[in-house]
């Protein structure tokens, strides 16, 4: 309806000039539109270029950095290379830098180390001369000449090169060559006493200016001396279940001398000397009276004591002689053995001069030089140390008191060895020793004669 009305309205006169004059508007609306329009696209053509040249120059610049990038690239390969083989040239330099640091410093601290070592020598032969000062140790067999097969030796006197372990005296005393004294007469023993008392003291000082292990702790006392094997490495006590092994003898007490008469307290005074008179001729027959033999349960306390002791004064000359100790002769004591390596340490030269004296290694390798030509000869017969008595004397062990076994049997089982085996059971004892074939049995010592 308003379509035809409009239309109704355009073609009356008044309706024609209105809409001429509508049509004329709307098209110069249009061409200014037009107008508009392309003045727009000629500044978004314009834009249009300008993106173009800068989208361009955009894109030449993207392939110049490219450009760099894989120039930087292979600069950054070139010097990683570069830096691949520095790396590798200072690794060798260090290398060669530390191998050489490390020779010098191995030279340096080996030359301190044999100063050291020569100082420690030194001391040790001044602490050992002033201890075999105190307490002269001496080895008759070393003094004689080495060659010569012949001969039966003085009147007790050990052999250098026998089959017997030579006599040692320490203080003029004679050290026992065998791990079961002969206790014949009061004189002997208490010689024996004087002598291991004496031996006691010599060898607690001697393990302590050489540092060498022990094993055992040495009370020394004179002729009543001690030995027992400690609690521990920190407690120096002997165990509760063990008692201190007396390394003297234990002789019976001597007899009583008789009592005075009942009626010496009386008012007589001639009865009275004469009860005294009486007393005194008992006492000095009592002083006179024949010695008192040890009895077997003291002979065998005190081979106890004599094998720990032989234990500890083998292991102190096995930990410092170190391989040299198998140069020794395979039969001699411990104590015999004990002897050389003191006179070895008194009176021996630097290390160096006993290593060009003795033309090769030998005793000079572990400390001073040997006393004199014979231990010389000694050092060089290389001698194997399997079967020997410091190597048995270390491998058996000691034993305790309580493992001390007394039976009523008087006839005495010999080992192989040598050794006098005593038959009984002890577990600890037979664990300790781990000897095939002893089982049941350990090494004790019994009282000759």
């Amino acid at each position: 309806m308003h379509v035809l009305k409009v239309l109704v309205a355009a073609c009356t006169p008044s309706g024609m000039g209105i809409l001429g004059s509508t049509t004329l508007g709307t098209a110069l609306v249009g061409k200014e539109a037009r107008q508009e329009q392309a003045a727009e696209l000629v500044r978004l053509r314009g834009r249009a270029r300008r993106a173009g040249r800068r989208a361009a120059a955009a894109e030449r610049k993207l392939h110049k950095v490219r450009a760099e990038a894989r120039e930087l690239a292979e600069g950054t390969r070139a010097q990683r290379t570069l830096v691949d083989q520095a790396e590798l040239q200072l690794a060798a330099a260090r290398d060669a830098a530390l191998a050489a640091a490390l020779a010098s410093a191995r030279q340096a601290q080996a030359a301190q180390l044999a100063a050291l070592r020569e100082e420690l020598a030194a001391l040790r032969r001044q602490r050992m001369r002033t201890l075999l000062e105190v307490l002269p140790l001496s080895l008759p067999a070393l003094l004689r000449p080495a060659s010569g097969g012949g001969g039966g030796g003085g009147s007790g006197g050990g052999r250098a090169g026998g089959s017997r372990s030579p006599t040692v005296l320490l203080c003029g005393l004679r050290l026992p060559d065998t791990l079961a004294p002969s206790l014949a007469d009061l004189h002997s023993f208490q010689e024996l006493d004087t002598a291991l008392g004496r031996l006691a003291q010599l060898v607690a000082l001697a393990a302590s200016y050489l540092d060498a292990p022990l094993g055992a702790t040495l009370g020394a006392r004179g002729s009543s001396s001690q030995i027992w094997r400690p609690r521990s490495f920190w407690c120096a006590e002997p165990p509760a279940a063990a008692p201190p092994l007396a390394l003297h003898v234990r002789a019976a007490p001597p007899p009583q001398p008789a009592p005075l008469p009942a009626g010496a307290q009386g008012s007589s005074a001639m009865y009275t000397l004469s009860s005294l008179t009486q007393h005194w001729e008992s006492l000095k027959q009592t002083a006179s009276a024949a010695p008192v033999r040890p009895s077997r349960r003291a002979a065998e306390e005190l081979g106890a004591a004599l094998r720990l002791l032989a234990r500890g004064v083998a292991a102190m000359v096995a930990g410092h002689l170190g391989p040299a100790a198998a140069r020794l002769p395979p039969d001699w004591s411990p104590f015999a053995c004990l002897a050389a390596m003191c006179l070895h340490v008194a009176s021996a030269e630097s290390r160096s001069a006993a290593a060009r004296r003795l033309g090769g290694p030998g005793w000079g390798d572990l400390g001073p030089g040997p006393p004199c030509a014979s231990v010389a000869a000694l050092a060089a017969s290389a001698m194997p140390l399997a079967g020997s008595l410091l190597l048995r004397a270390a491998e058996l062990g000691g034993v305790d008191s309580e493992g001390l076994a007394f039976d009523g049997a008087e006839e005495e089982d010999d080992d192989a060895d040598g050794w006098d085996v005593t038959s009984g059971v002890h577990a600890a004892a037979a664990a300790e020793l781990d000897v095939p074939g002893m089982k049941g049995r350990f090494y004790g010592l019994r009282g000759h004669g």
